[in-house]
């Protein structure tokens, strides 16, 4: 698989079929954290971004690092919006480059079908669920992955 900086090709095209199939769009560091962890535990996408114990649940350095790739190639957009409590929101969106890079990814093959269906499945069984309510669910259930 072709790295780019110690991120594949692979892993970039998982990031942006996240961003596909929530409607090309995510509201949010921590929910697109805890989207893909939760695709890779309870769904078993065929991936391993190597999730840690942290302050607000699990956290990857490693998909941090494939968005961040990603937008530096333009397969995604960062904006910074304000949300309604005030506070800072990042939204992720992928581009027509990215979308074109997915397609190519599982028209390939390269994004599996396991890693396409458990994508769907995190999506369609917790995205709605207000960031709150994520974070209770992750750390209720993923107890060893929060820092106190």
């Amino acid at each position: 698989m072709v790295k780019i900086n110690e991120v594949s090709m692979k892993e970039l095209m998982i990031v942006l079929n996240f961003l596909k199939n929530s409607n090309n769009t995510v509201y949010g560091k921590t929910r697109f954290q805890k989207l893909v962890f939760l695709a890779q535990k309870e769904f078993h996408g065929d991936y391993d971004f190597n999730f840690e114990a942290a302050q607000f649940g699990p956290l990857s350095s490693k998909l941090n690092h494939a968005i961040t790739r990603a937008k530096k190639l333009g397969l995604l957009e960062e904006t910074i919006e304000q949300a309604p409590n005030g506070h800072d929101q990042y939204r992720y969106s992928i581009t027509d480059e990215g979308l074109d890079l997915v397609e190519y990814g599982l028209n390939s093959k390269i994004i599996t079908t396991a890693t396409d269906t458990a994508t769907h499945e995190s999506i369609n069984k917790y995205s709605e669920l207000r960031l709150g309510q994520l974070l209770d669910y992750v750390h209720a259930q993923y107890k060893s992955y929060k820092v106190e």
